[in-house]
């Protein structure tokens, strides 16, 4: 184990090289100048970088470096007038929740009996769905404290909003789903939630009524983390050159409106555009190992800058013609039609 020393904090002015404006660069410094990894850990020397005058800096090829180190940072960006600061904030070592990915499973179905509710939630009703033990077809331990879902919403009589939330008493303003009658399709979003006391969360719907079908793939439960101290041999097995650090169990693609792949991380070997000739939204995406038990997400977004950004969602499943390695994502408009082409965002969680 390698103990990490408490920082001190130094400010000074400093003109830097290509920028417009002088910017006040406070630095972060061991106390112990003779630490043996003292060149080849980064958190030695964590700049915080905020600009006088409001100009902004040119961007540096390094600033998505992940800094891999013991002690965390959370980062608030305020925006007032003509100026941006920048805000650093320790994160102390204690409990938190972690996730654990599992097999999707089906929690609750309201169309099909499966779950602890068998009818349409109606107006203004909210419906507690128990999570630990056996529930629909999951098994979820009593250990979790938060559950990771993909809930859909479907066969909705009015325009209404669906919220997921742990408390049943404490129903609140922000929507998870928003649900039409119009158009013969099912809304699908990725819902994240703590549960109460109970191991359970709840389900409001505040117009009509609605089916709700939810489906769990991971669960969260609490992990007790010293920050404080790194393993000796991660420490030393680390590549502090590296400008990034690749999650082997997390793939992500961006793919264009015409099916090109604009940029993926490891693991995404293609992307297409299937019937070209015809305006579907229909794509392929294809990786290098399987992923047919993984668990998917696509948003609707170009890959640049999303000036007149287009309305509506995106749908993923595994593609029939290579089930294990590929999958195929469904862009559709706010009515839920696939009449236009439009590029996309698609996360891979294994």
């Amino acid at each position: 184990m390698v103990r990490l020393a408490a920082p001190s904090i130094r400010s000074e002015m400093v003109a830097l090289p290509g920028w417009a404006s002088v910017a006040e660069v406070t630095t972060m410094e061991e106390e112990q100048p003779d630490h043996p990894h003292r060149k080849e850990n980064p958190m030695f020397h964590l700049p915080h970088i905020r600009t006088r005058n409001g100009a902004r800096p040119a961007p540096d090829p390094r600033a998505g470096r992940s800094r891999w180190a013991a002690v965390g940072a959370a980062v608030a960006v305020s925006i007032g007038a003509g100026s941006i600061g920048v805000v650093g904030a320790t994160v102390d070592s204690g409990e938190r929740p972690v996730l654990v990915q599992i097999t999707p499973c089906r929690l609750l179905d309201t169309r099909d009996d499966i779950g602890n509710r068998d009818t349409p939630i109606g107006t203004g009703e909210v419906h507690t769905v128990d999570v630990h033990g056996i529930n629909g077809e999951c098994n979820i331990p009593a250990e979790a404290s938060g559950v990771s879902l993909n809930v859909t919403a479907t066969q909705a009589t009015e325009v209404t909003n669906v919220r997921i939330f742990p408390d049943a008493n404490n129903v609140p303003n922000a929507s998870n789903l928003n649900a039409s009658p119009f158009g013969s399709f099912a809304l699908p979003n990725a819902v994240t939630t703590a549960l109460d006391a109970a191991g359970a969360f709840s389900v409001f719907n505040e117009f009509g009524t609605v089916q709700i079908v939810i489906d769990v793939n991971g669960y969260y439960e609490d992990h007790n983390h010293d920050d404080r101290y790194v393993q000796q041999a991660v420490f030393d097995a680390h590549d502090h050159d590296d400008d990034y650090v690749q999650q082997n169990n997390l793939l992500w693609a961006v793919v264009d409106g015409d099916g090109v792949l604009e940029r993926s991380s490891a693991g995404v070997t293609s992307a297409q555009l299937l019937d070209a000739a015809i305006p579907a939204g229909d794509y392929a995406v294809v990786f290098d190992r399987d992923i047919s038990n993984c668990a998917y997400q696509a948003t609707v977004g170009r890959p640049g800058t999303n000036v007149n950004p287009q309305i509506g969602f995106a749908q993923v499943a595994n593609w029939i013609d290579d089930p294990d390695n590929g999958v195929i994502v469904f862009t559709k408009d706010q009515n839920g039609a696939g009449v236009e082409n439009r590029g996309f965002h698609l996360l891979v969680t294994c």
